[in-house]
């Protein structure tokens, strides 16, 4: 006789939401890749005692191939600082003003935008079906060491579209308790991603390699730590998950155990549960 299976699954659920919007300010700015380093020194300044209604990425990639980026530019090596302020609409130019004049721009596209479209802005960049191969580390500082090394890996990008990005966090997050939720690293002021970006699975090899690389050298300079979904292929296992969720991750597996014995959540990495419905 089978043994029964018992699975829980959830019909509703319940959140409190926040109002934005409907417009927000959002903050694109092109600068030549040649200021890269000026960028990020002015970037770390600002960013680490910015509001809490501006978040901000800066971007080492290659500028679109159109309007309305000048023509010398289009497709050349830039960073663009990247960023949304949700706080009154009015303020929003004054709030980001400081990250479009680091330098003289190449372009800058700021305005006011409706929320929902912020959300979706980059969606065309990463379509289903290119390669993609991310690896990411948590930073206690951005240093001068860190930005030259962000610079070296953005000159050394091996596709257009693969990215170096540093990621401003703290603010509201940064204050919550790292044990009230699964996720833990709150505390840490900047993240540092790698990320392959292709359409030619014959580069696959050499674009993994130079994630692996740089991002290898970048652990130099971490607090430990990654964040899940720049994990790579997660190809560190149960460590890479130990990582991600830090002191939290042993509350997790009781809930693994308890919720889901029969592994039946088991797609991407998982936390792992063998056929007797313990953990290993």
């Amino acid at each position: 006789m089978a043994a029964a299976i018992s699975v829980c699954v959830v019909t509703s659920f319940e959140f409190r939401v926040h109002p934005v919007g409907p417009e927000v300010f959002f903050l694109l700015t092109f600068y030549p890749a040649s200021a890269a380093e000026d960028i990020l020194k002015e970037f770390r300044s600002f960013m680490s005692s910015a509001p809490d209604e501006l978040m901000a990425i800066a971007i080492y990639w290659n500028a679109p191939n159109g309007e309305p980026i000048p023509d010398k530019h289009r497709g050349a090596p830039v960073m663009v600082v990247v960023g949304c302020w949700c706080g009154p609409l009015d303020q929003g130019e004054e709030a980001t003003q400081p990250l479009r004049r680091i330098a003289t721009p190449i372009a800058d596209l700021s305005g006011p935008m409706p929320y929902v479209e912020a959300q979706q802005l980059f969606d065309p960049d990463y379509p289903k079906g290119l390669r993609y191969y991310w690896k990411s580390l948590y930073l206690n500082e951005l240093s001068d060491d860190v930005i030259r090394l962000a610079c070296g890996a953005g000159a050394d990008r091996p596709t257009p579209a693969s990215t170096v990005e540093v990621w401003a966090l703290g603010g509201a997050m940064g204050r919550v308790g790292p044990e009230a939720t699964a996720f833990y690293h709150r505390d840490a002021p900047f993240l540092l991603t790698i990320e392959a970006n292709a359409e030619d699975p014959e580069t696959d090899e050499a674009n993994i390699a130079w994630v692996r690389r740089w991002h290898q050298d970048a652990t130099h300079f971490s607090r430990g730590g990654t964040y899940f979904n720049f994990g790579g292929f997660w190809e560190g296992g149960e460590e890479v998950l130990a990582q991600s969720f830090g002191a939290n991750y042993p509350r997790l597996r009781e809930v693994k155990i308890r919720y889901d014995p029969e592994n039946v959540f088991h797609h991407s990495l998982k936390i792992p549960v063998d056929r007797t419905g313990t953990l290993p």
